[in-house]
């Protein structure tokens, strides 16, 4: 997704038009492979990626406070993503939008 189309997608998810698969949206083209989820529940410190050889976990928990202080996760997210083999999950930016829709994105090493 360019900027453009990024921009406009988000507007409709916004607006109630398009909606986020549960698991996240998987793109792939030639030159990138993008994830896109919502993590509506989750603030960004919330939420760990971490790059592992094939390819990278997603995880968030939300804890909230019990009247005597104690923590209890209310919300919990777990996913693996296994990545094509011409992809270095080392190379993985991420972004979260105001929206909390979270974006990772990895260039290939694909040449045309």
């Amino acid at each position: 997704m360019e900027k453009d189309e990024e921009s406009k997608w988000l507007d409709d998810v916004k607006f109630g038009l398009a909606h986020i698969n549960p698991i996240g949206e998987i793109i792939v083209k030639p030159h990138k492979y993008r994830l896109v989820m919502d993590m509506l529940h989750f603030k960004p410190e919330e939420i760990s990626i971490r790059a592992v050889k094939k390819g990278f976990f997603v995880r968030a928990a939300h804890p909230e406070k019990m009247e005597d202080g104690r923590e209890y996760i209310t919300h919990h997210f777990y996913r693996e993503y296994v990545l094509p083999h011409d992809i270095d999950p080392t190379r993985a930016c991420s972004w979260m939008t105001p929206q909390n829709i979270l974006f990772i994105e990895v260039k290939s090493n694909w040449k045309a």
